[in-house]
């Protein structure tokens, strides 16, 4: 499995992991919909935030792209994150499904994914209301990276919060480097 490179310094790389085929597709539906020509919602938010993002300058008409992975179970995710790592193009943000029957859950994978890789956001999506935050966070910390989104889930919530979470992972990668 090799995860997709990224092709410009606005790509967010995204790791996808669901169990279900139905929902893999409904995220590459809206994610990878979003890296094809621009529509017109997202020409204005190009026209809108044009000029520079964390110093990074950003063209007219594009602002950023999704470079993502999907992968159906919890080890495979665990695979892709230290594969990328090895690559030098580690994920920005996991979309993680907290329950994948009949293998490992979505904390497993959680915890070793931050293991692998301590800067990735993860986005737990359940289905389930009976996640119990506190108990996630104290088995996959720092609990400012960990995320929650219910299913079913609409196209604007993936689509912001992977946006937003890649450009948070490259804030904290230049605030390192400085």
């Amino acid at each position: 499995m090799n995860p997709t490179p990224a092709t410009s310094a606005l790509d967010i790389r995204v790791l996808v992991v669901d169990d279900e085929p139905a929902v893999l597709e409904s995220y590459r539906t809206i994610l990878d919909a979003h890296s094809s020509p621009a529509s017109e919602l997202e020409q204005l938010r190009a026209r809108l935030f044009s000029g520079h993002v964390g110093g990074t300058p950003v063209a007219r008409g594009r602002a950023y792209e999704f470079a993502t992975t999907y992968v159906a179970n919890a080890e495979d995710a665990v695979e892709a994150v230290r594969v990328a790592r090895e690559q030098g193009q580690p994920f920005e943000v996991v979309f993680l499904d907290m329950r994948m029957p009949p293998g490992h859950d979505g904390v497993w994978a959680a915890e070793r994914i931050r293991a692998a890789d301590r800067d990735v956001s993860i986005v737990f999506c359940t289905a389930f209301s009976d996640v119990d935050p506190a108990a996630v966070a104290q088995r996959v910390p720092p609990e400012e990276q960990l995320f929650y989104l219910q299913k079913p889930f609409h196209v604007h919530e993936v689509r912001q919060f992977a946006m937003a979470l890649g450009f948070a992972w490259e804030v904290r990668r230049r605030a390192r480097a400085a």
